[in-house]
């Protein structure tokens, strides 16, 4: 339970978001709602339970993209990276430098890693308030992590990536693992697919635009005080 919610708790410096999660699981048992793990929310079964109202909240999926090279590289997702479910060689390297390719890089690299970022904008981390980012670049920083900003990720490959960058032109990086830290799809089509399954149907969260944790929570809360 949790969602993308739980790998973003994972990491020893996310303790105050792994308490928020243990927080919400606590609340939901000792309300009594009815959980139902291991199922699909399909139309057919939604349908079925003959609801007032049906609130959408399945969250986004990573993003694959369409560079050269991804099906042959050594890739994992930077959730499973949180979650220990990956396996991770020394040198990697993170292709993305938003908050989640950057956290996952100083989880890395306070595991022993030696961690490069590619970013093709001119800045990591912007998708942070600008506190949360000072002290994140200070850790980066201070950890060895390598960041390569204005370099867009042009080719993967068994042994790294290629990246473009204005000033070097194409440069290869080489890592054993590379990490996917490319942002996230929501899964617009699961609420597609649940469109007429009740009276009400509404959306919230990741699933209908991905953003901060913030974000889906006051969704959610809106539209179960308005039912």
């Amino acid at each position: 339970m949790g969602g993308n919610l739980y790998f973003a708790s994972r990491p020893d410096f996310k303790d105050e978001m792994k308490r928020f999660h243990e927080y919400l699981l606590r609340r939901v048992s000792s309300l009594g709602v009815e959980v139902r793990v291991g199922v699909e929310a399909n139309h057919a079964l939604v349908e079925q339970e003959k609801a007032d109202a049906v609130i959408v909240a399945v969250g986004a999926e990573p993003a694959r993209p369409d560079i050269p090279g991804l099906l042959e590289a050594k890739a994992v997702w930077a959730g499973d990276v949180f979650a220990d479910l990956a396996d991770v060689g020394a040198r990697v390297v993170i292709a993305g430098g938003g908050g989640i390719g950057c956290e996952c890089a100083l989880h890395l690299a306070k595991g022993g890693k030696k961690v490069v970022i590619a970013e093709m904008l001119d800045e990591a981390a912007l998708d942070f308030n600008f506190i949360n980012r000072g002290m994140l670049l200070d850790l980066l920083r201070d950890a060895g992590v390598d960041i390569r900003t204005g370099a867009k990720v042009v080719a993967f490959s068994s042994t790294g990536i290629t990246v473009e960058d204005a000033a070097l032109g194409r440069t290869d990086i080489a890592a054993d693992t590379v990490v996917l830290a490319l942002g996230m799809t929501p899964r617009s089509d699961t609420v597609e697919s649940l469109a007429g399954t009740a009276p009400i149907v509404v959306a919230v969260g990741d699933c209908v635009k991905p953003r901060l944790v913030i974000d889906a929570v006051r969704e959610g809360f809106h539209a179960a005080a308005e039912l």
